[in-house]
């Protein structure tokens, strides 16, 4: 009798354990769907925002599938190791969608998009350190971002989130002669734009806004003979369908002003898309004389607005093509939610 009941408990246990492992894997498959969907389509905004966490999300399927396998062991052990090929048909094809949908996404995430190459640099050669930092609008942390900027001094400065009285401040603490603010109140909360330069600023300009976003077009002169033009972008989150189609727009129209460029370009700011954003794609592919900066494919995060957990990489720095790249540094943080980032190339002769 006792044989009995324990044989009928691990019946339950083990049947519990299988359907626990058919729930896992159905919400692997919808998780992995989505995020496949999420690199590839412009469906709308939510798949955007989806694809912004695809690392955490990468890593959550796995989980899944590892807790799947486990109950699968579990399982095989209660009821003897031939239950485990006695699985139905429809959990491993549904383990296989997952698996492929997974690969599919590790790829696209490796490949795209295409990244600057990294090459040593002699301190002879004349590098350029450029450096974009999103302040964070009520953020007054002043001597703390002035120190680290000196820190690092780099000779063109892009911020974001910041009044003009900020920036004024900023320039005299940091040292910089050359600056010039957006005033457009196109940043968050009636923020602006500001780019400083070591160099000669010229021609500083609103290459197009939005009262959600803007973009800051300024020429810096490097030499006699040698014009940069730097943009400073500050794009829409993509919070809702007609965020979603201005920030869209944005992107378009920011990859025709660069593609139309006389000058080499450099392109840097707070883009609010990861990496894996269709959208940061789209500007990559579009754009065919600059280059994303990055150190690894599986970046390390800009962005720390909701938690270490929930951080993204959505800052970045796009550099002449035909430039060589360094260094990539994220900085620390400095009152803000986002992190400091810069790089130091040379362009080329």
């Amino acid at each position: 009798m006792s044989e009995k009941v324990d044989t009928g408990h691990q019946r339950t246990r083990s049947s519990r354990a299988g359907r626990s492992a058919k729930c896992l894997l159905l919400i692997s498959l919808i998780i992995a769907g989505l995020m496949a969907t999420s690199l590839w389509v412009r469906l709308s905004f939510w798949f955007e925002l989806f694809s912004t966490y695809s690392p955490q999300l990468t890593i959550l399927v796995t989980s899944l599938l590892l807790m799947v396998v486990a109950l699968a062991v579990y399982e095989s052990i209660s009821r003897g190791w031939r239950s485990l090929m006695k699985v139905s048909l429809k959990s491993w094809v549904t383990l296989t969608l997952v698996l492929l949908l997974m690969g599919h996404n590790l790829i696209v995430i490796w490949i795209t998009p295409q990244r600057a190459t990294f090459n040593e640099i002699s301190a002879e050669s004349g590098s350029l350190r450029v450096m974009t930092l999103n302040k964070l609008y009520n953020n007054n942390n002043y001597s703390q971002i002035a120190n680290y900027i000196q820190s690092r001094d780099p000779d063109i400065l892009a911020i974001e989130e910041i009044f003009k009285d900020e920036a004024a401040l900023l320039a005299k603490l940091m040292g910089y002669e050359h600056w010039h603010m957006a005033s457009c109140g196109c940043s968050a909360y009636g923020s602006d734009l500001a780019l400083f330069s070591r160099f000669p600023l010229d021609n500083v300009s609103l290459a197009f806004e939005d009262r959600l976003g803007g973009v800051l077009r300024g020429e810096v002169t490097l030499s006699v003979d040698r014009t940069l033009a730097v943009y400073v972008a500050h794009i829409v989150v993509p919070y809702s369908s007609s965020a979603y189609e201005i920030r869209r727009n944005m992107i378009n129209q920011l990859a025709d002003s660069i593609n139309q460029e006389r000058l080499e370009t450099v392109l840097m700011g707070d883009f609010n898309a990861s990496p894996y954003s269709v959208d940061i794609r789209s500007l990559a592919k579009q754009t065919t004389d600059i280059s994303l900066v990055g150190d690894r494919p599986w970046s390390r995060c800009t962005w720390f607005g909701y938690s270490e957990l929930l951080c993204a990489d959505i800052d970045h720095i796009f550099v002449p093509k035909d430039s060589v790249v360094s260094d990539y540094e994220i900085g620390p943080a400095v009152g803000s939610d986002h992190r400091p980032i810069d790089v130091d190339l040379v362009l080329s002769d």
